[in-house]
């Protein structure tokens, strides 16, 4: 309910607006920029909803690919900013803890960062 809000209040719009305004002067640049805060929105919020809303812009913006690529990249992302940011990450740190096998958050974070 709360998303499809976003959708009714225009929300979605003027992202999608940004994302053509700024991509057609610097489309590298933008690409890395927008990819950022949709992963840590991913992170603090569900990576699928948020996904849909960036697909919902994508769409309405007809941006690039490159762009496009971006921000799902970004949406992927956001699940390895934190331990928490998926319970799948948090059932295999389990799952390896059950096993006798320890990480900390870090070294999670930087094996999510180089998978």
């Amino acid at each position: 309910m709360r998303l499809e809000g976003l959708q009714h209040t225009g929300v979605v719009a003027l992202l999608a607006q940004s994302l053509v305004r700024y991509a057609a002067s610097e489309p590298i640049r933008m690409t890395w920029l927008a990819s950022m805060p949709v992963a840590i929105t991913c992170n603090v919020m569900n990576n699928l909803s948020v996904g849909l809303r960036v697909c919902s812009a994508v769409a309405i913006a007809h941006t690039t690919p490159g762009m496009s690529a971006g921000l799902l990249i970004g949406v992927d992302r956001g699940l390895h900013l934190s331990v928490s940011g998926s319970l799948a990450t948090i059932l295999w740190q389990r799952a390896l803890r059950n096993e006798g096998i320890h990480s900390s958050a870090w070294q999670c974070l930087k094996l999510g960062f180089v998978v």
